[in-house]
């Protein structure tokens, strides 16, 4: 069900101890709040506090705050809406800053503390998802700061390869380079979600609609000739994949991709199949610009707002009427007192099969 993106009448911020579940402090006043979602990497809240309006004993709790052992937790009207280990404070005479991660951080910062081997001489090839949700539990097994509970994973349906000994690799690093194979991680909340990538047809139900009434600033549509590709070819380590051919309109438009951790010919192949069923035909952008928001009225919830949802938007007032299924990639909100919120959001295309 579509609802409406409203306006949010209270935004509140809490300290929590690592693991989001105990607390450590509220924090009583901001004079500015920003957080967003991201697709395949860490997005980031931030909050300024004006010292005018702490407490010695609020100053003295905030002056211990410490990064990773630490997490910052948002509210929106009472929900929370965003949740990961403080990364960075700064103090000046008025305020005090806190930048803070998604808990996707945390994987940035944890190697592979089992060496693993998804290769003919280990266990064999595995689903994409497989080995996604393996590098999570590897990179997490010494430690884990409350993710594994809300972690979920699809199966992508198709086989790739990996291998490295113990500490040779950033989890982090690992997850984001498959995350070019079919398939899609983000957070919301606490919760880490990983899915399979879709076209446009493979999403259930009825997709949220914008047009460029819903958004704030103006929209431009661009025919991306940069993104064009009748064949891809793709470069492992040790494997090449490629697809494609010469087209009847375009002729032939290459694509050489390096990618380093892509171990065999299967998965190479697959790649350059998804690089060309993105860039041809050329695709057709609805840009939105970066001080393009969303209107109050936009018929969707900030609840709705996970990146990797389907929202189509359709421009029917320019000389090119444009209708695009599309993946909602990033978020970004902000929030302060004096102005009230705006949400920004960012989209891809979809392959429309």
């Amino acid at each position: 069900m579509t609802g409406q993106l409203g306006c949010a009448g209270e935004y509140a911020a809490q300290i929590h101890y690592q693991g989001g579940a105990i607390l450590y402090a509220d924090i009583p006043k901001l004079s500015l709040l920003r957080w967003g979602r991201v697709l395949d990497a860490s997005s980031e809240g931030f909050i300024s506090v004006p010292k005018v309006s702490l407490s010695p004993e609020c100053c003295e709790l905030l002056g211990k705050v410490d990064a990773w052992g630490h997490e910052l937790s948002l509210f929106r009207d009472g929900n929370l809406v965003w949740q990961g280990p403080v990364y960075d404070i700064k103090e000046y005479k008025d305020r005090i800053e806190i930048t803070a991660r998604d808990v996707i951080a945390y994987l940035d910062r944890r190697l592979n503390n089992i060496g693993f081997d998804f290769t003919p001489t280990g266990v064999g090839a595995a689903d994409v998802g497989t080995i996604f949700s393996s590098l999570v539990n590897n990179g997490l097994a010494a430690d884990d700061p409350g993710i594994l509970p809300y972690f979920t994973f699809e199966l992508v349906g198709s086989l790739t390869q990996r291998k490295a000994t113990v500490y040779q690799v950033v989890i982090g690093d690992e997850l984001r380079d498959l995350a070019r194979l079919n398939l899609d991680f983000t957070t919301m909340g606490r919760a880490l979600i990983a899915t399979k990538e879709k076209t446009a047809s493979q999403y259930a139900g009825s997709p949220i609609v914008l047009t460029e009434d819903h958004f704030l600033g103006e929209l431009e549509v661009n025919v991306a000739g940069s993104e064009t590709a009748t064949f891809a070819a793709v470069l492992g380590d040790g494997a090449i994949g490629a697809s494609g051919s010469v087209n009847i309109f375009y002729g032939l438009i290459q694509r050489l991709v390096r990618a380093e951790r892509v171990l065999d010919n299967p998965s190479a192949g697959l790649m350059a199949a998804l690089i060309v069923d993105e860039s041809n035909p050329t695709p057709v952008f609805v840009v939105i610009p970066q001080d393009g928001r969303l209107s109050y009225d936009a018929p969707v919830t900030i609840e709705q707002l996970v990146c990797g949802t389907r929202i189509d938007v359709y421009v029917g007032s320019y000389c090119r009427k444009v209708s695009m299924a599309a993946k909602l990639t990033r978020v970004a909100v902000e929030w302060a007192p004096s102005v009230g919120e705006s949400v920004g959001i960012s989209l891809v295309p979809l392959p429309t099969p």
